[in-house]
């Protein structure tokens, strides 16, 4: 909708180490997938072009990442969703895709680690009970209001 190249984090990291996320936490270990991590998102900064970005759930918590984003004149929205039903749409597609994720206690406890990080995204949307399209347009609606 933005006329822009959209990339997701975690799909890059999975295209150039030829690797699922789940295997890298598996066979590496999580500090250095958030090495491999910090080290794609540096690159994708990088591009020229201007991006939509999508980022993985630990990737905005880690400092360094935060402080990069901030630092290259982005947009930063959190899509905000109340925690059951993050877990339903997370359960959906299968708990074990998430390596951080083993049982909804676990995914809960996650969650209430990471929203403080979350909310301190330049913007907020929420998506409880929204189609992708309401929540598109709401997005827009707000980098909208952000133009000069």
């Amino acid at each position: 909708m933005l006329g822009r190249r959209f990339i997701d984090l975690d799909a890059e990291i999975e295209r150039r180490s030829g690797r699922t996320i789940a295997e890298l936490f598996t066979q590496s270990g999580e500090l250095q997938f958030r090495n491999i991590e910090s080290s794609a998102l540096s690159d994708v900064m990088r591009e020229p072009e201007a991006l939509v970005l999508a980022l993985g759930g630990g990737t905005w918590v880690q400092p360094n990442n935060e402080r990069l984003i901030r630092g290259a004149d982005s947009a930063v929205v959190y899509l905000d969703a109340p925690a059951e039903e993050l877990w339903r749409r997370v359960n959906k597609d299968g708990a074990g895709l998430r390596p951080l994720v083993h049982d909804e206690p676990s995914f809960r406890k996650l969650y209430e680690e990471r929203r403080p990080h979350y909310l301190r995204a330049q913007h907020r949307v929420g998506t409880a009970g929204k189609s992708l399209s309401e929540v598109a347009e709401e997005i827009l609606e707000v980098l909208r209001m952000e133009e000069p």
